[in-house]
């Protein structure tokens, strides 16, 4: 009609075909599909060579090696493009991360006064993966998943998975067979330390270390099978009650250490309620107390239990712990040439030979690792370096702690702490220490959470916006 006014047509925005990925989620997927990778991949991994333990150490740490550096060069590179092409972004580093910077710094420098600077910088040994490659690798993802890692139920899962898959060839394993052609043909678990040196077990290896990754696998899945609010997750009940089983069938000391420790420390931590959590502490506190005056006084000649009642005694020989005893006197007299700033990363390739035999031993195997990492990265990096490495586990610890009311948080949290616990006995490789240092990582991430506030593309924009008074 013509006394009608014409409307004004508005312009509305096309829309884009595609959501458009802010640059910090792009920089924080790239760490979900790293800890995919890591957590649910990376252990199921075996030998190619004759055998599923052929090279097996070798292997992992090529595929180590491999997916840390596609995603530092992937996140490094992606970093560089944002700040050439002024994309928002920020990162926000906390004072963490000087001291892994110093942790790096110090491995170099104690590598390059070492005396064997070839070695401490590149060695490569089944037997020892504690060189300055390692060091840097370890470092470098510590650093990526703090700023950018989010641990989720995704990771967790993959981890029920891998370790469903590796406790389940574990039982085939300790029931006499060789699924996968594992072992060489014809022989079997219970050939170990006769047929060949060692025993063999799972996807991890010797069987100490994979005791490791189960003292990490049974607690992070546990906790988090209890504590999520999803009800598929009651499914990581059974790779968890798998692995626990495994981890006292394979009879290892650390783990069983590992297992009485861990549940004291970690039980009045991960329990939500606070006042049931802190009449648990009470409780594990005095099972305690109780435990130390049992073992005081252990009536038994023998085993774990007669050793430690033996030490409590002031009586400690050379062959306690499986000669673990005689192979610390050994890292211990290299600690004290070199205190400060220690022999070199992968030291004890060059100073601990020890050559060992007890009653199940058919032949004589030669070490040369500390058998503690604590003592190890004494030996190696100096009271400096293990100082940098007993922070950061602090950070992570206190972390965990402080934010232990998430599921998450508290399932990984109580995985560290019974990894820590065994590693007083246990040996630092490449097959399980990735698991420590991303865990690590991941709860020292915490802290900007709850701090500094680390600001995405959006928020970068609107710090920019003038503040009204």
């Amino acid at each position: 009609m013509a006394g009608k006014k014409k409307k004004k047509a508005v312009r509305r925005p096309a829309q884009p075909a595609g959501k458009k990925l802010e640059p910090q989620q792009v920089c924080e997927d790239m760490a979900e599909l790293y800890l995919l990778a890591v957590f649910g991949f990376f252990p199921l991994m075996i030998g190619m060579g004759d055998y599923g333990y052929a090279n097996l150490v070798e292997m992992k740490a090529y595929i180590w090696f491999g997916l840390t550096a596609f995603w530092a060069l992937c996140l490094g590179g992606y970093l560089l493009w944002c700040k050439k092409t002024k994309q928002p972004i920020t990162v926000r580093f906390h004072w963490f991360h000087g001291v892994v910077a110093a942790f790096f710094v110090i491995c170099v420098l104690s590598a390059c006064l070492s005396g064997s600077v070839g070695d401490s910088l590149f060695l490569m040994q089944s037997s020892n993966t504690n060189s300055v490659l390692f060091m840097a690798s370890y470092a470098a993802a510590f650093l990526g998943v703090s700023l950018f890692g989010h641990l989720k139920a995704i990771h967790i899962r993959a981890l029920g998975v891998s370790a469903f898959l590796t406790g389940l060839l574990s039982v085939l394993q300790l029931g006499g067979r060789n699924p996968l052609l594992m072992y060489p043909e014809g022989l079997n678990y219970y050939n170990k330390y006769q047929e060949y040196t060692g025993a063999y077990l799972g996807t991890l290896g010797n069987v100490d270390v994979f005791a490791a990754f189960l003292c990490f696998t049974v607690p992070v899945l546990t906790v988090y099978a209890w504590r999520s609010d999803c009800r598929k997750d009651r499914l990581l009940w059974i790779p968890a009650l798998l692995s626990l089983y495994v981890l006292f069938a394979c009879d290892v000391d650390a783990g069983k250490v590992a297992f009485l420790a861990g549940l004291l420390f970690v039980l009045p931590v991960v329990i939500p309620n606070p006042v049931w959590a802190r009449r648990v502490g009470i409780l594990c506190a005095i099972t305690a107390v109780l435990g130390v005056v049992v073992i005081y006084f252990w009536p038994g000649e023998s085993g774990l239990f007669h050793e430690a009642s033996a030490i409590l005694h002031g009586q400690m020989a050379p062959s306690f712990g499986h000669d673990r005893v005689g192979i610390w006197q050994q890292a211990w007299a290299s600690v004290t040439r070199r205190p400060v700033l220690g022999n070199g990363p992968g030291s004890g390739a060059w100073l601990i030979d020890m050559r060992t035999v007890n009653e199940e031993r058919g032949r004589i195997v030669s070490v040369r690792n500390a058998h503690n990492t604590y003592l190890g990265y004494w030996m190696d990096t100096g009271i400096l370096g293990l100082s940098c490495y007993l922070i950061l586990i602090g950070a992570g610890c206190f972390a965990w702690v402080k934010n232990r009311k998430e599921a998450l948080t508290a399932a990984l949290g109580a995985g560290v702490v019974w990894y820590l616990i065994q590693d007083f006995f246990n040996i630092n490789v490449v097959t399980t220490a990735p698991f420590l240092w991303i865990s690590l990582g991941l709860l020292a991430g915490k802290w900007g959470e709850k701090g500094e506030k680390t600001y995405g593309a959006h928020q970068a924009a609107e710090q920019k916006k003038p503040i009204r008074g």
